[in-house]
């Protein structure tokens, strides 16, 4: 299909849905500066999850990044741990709104991709340490697997640069976010990604340092499991599948703990159960 069909289709999807006001100008700038030195390392599950705003935006280059998109009513409403987690069907806006960005910006790299750029070349990096240096270092008991037949490629902690932009100036660091990455290899070629870091937020309101806070899935998620001690949601993308999760440890910590892979729904949850037990 050539790509003006592609436009006009998509166009006609779009048609009858009400979109909100963006402006998209910082955005479109910001993306001509990335492409033309490939020096951002964006998130494909993080910008499907929004949490309560704050007076300043932060722009974590994490891995973790949060993006706000068009939405309907909300759905699953639950607490956990004091925290209000919710779904939230975008009805394919997002869908519709990310082939958009394909016809318009060309594909992204994967998930692998990103973060094998990351290991090998510290984009967005302050340091790319082995386990024993981030056990050292990190702020949070790393979480490792039981014995499973797929083994850790390649195990890896990175501090991540933390990047404030405040309106319209130039983006600046303010400071690293640790988060630790294992990467393997499953038959087929197929691949997962478990990566984990600390949810301050989450892990502040358990030890009553904070009130209200709040969560929100958006898109087709699938509550996994939900206890006190963990709460997990699956989503599949057209690309790659994501399962995460939030985990309290034994020191109160929430972990926020993502699988994310080319693997099907059941690969990732073992994977999973070895991290947590789930």
């Amino acid at each position: 299909m050539s790509k003006p069909s592609e436009y006009r289709n998509l166009r006609k999807q779009l048609d009858g849905m009400t979109l909100p006001t963006i402006d998209v100008s910082n955005a479109v700038m910001e993306r001509i500066r990335v492409m033309s030195n490939r020096s951002e390392a964006p998130d494909h599950t993080q910008r499907y999850i929004k949490r309560r705003p704050k007076a300043l935006w932060v722009m974590t280059t994490a891995l973790f990044f949060v993006f706000s998109a068009a939405v309907s009513a909300s759905v699953l409403p639950l607490n956990w741990n004091g925290e209000r987690i919710a779904i939230e069907d975008d009805g394919g806006k997002n869908a519709i709104i990310d082939a958009f960005k394909v016809l318009i910006f060309g594909q992204e790299p994967t998930y692998k991709e990103t973060i094998e750029d990351v290991l090998n070349n510290r984009t967005n990096a302050k340091e790319v340490m082995d386990l024993d240096g981030a056990v050292k270092q990190f702020p949070f008991t790393i979480l490792r697997p039981a014995p499973l037949e797929a083994q850790p490629t390649r195990s890896n902690g990175v501090l991540m640069n933390s990047i404030l932009q405040e309106n319209g100036n130039d983006a600046r660091i303010i400071g690293y976010i640790p988060v630790f990455y294992d990467l393997y290899d499953l038959a087929d070629n197929r691949w997962a990604i478990v990566s984990q870091r600390l949810d301050q937020e989450a892990t502040d309101l358990i030890a009553g340092r904070a009130t209200g806070g709040s969560s929100t899935f958006i898109g087709k998620w699938e509550q996994i499991q939900v206890n006190d001690q963990l709460m997990a949601m699956y989503k599949e993308y057209s690309r790659e599948n994501t399962l995460l999760m939030k985990y309290k440890n034994e020191h109160s910590q929430v972990i926020e703990l993502k699988v994310t892979g080319t693997g099907e729904k059941d690969e990732l949850i073992k994977l999973a159960k070895a991290y947590t037990g789930l």
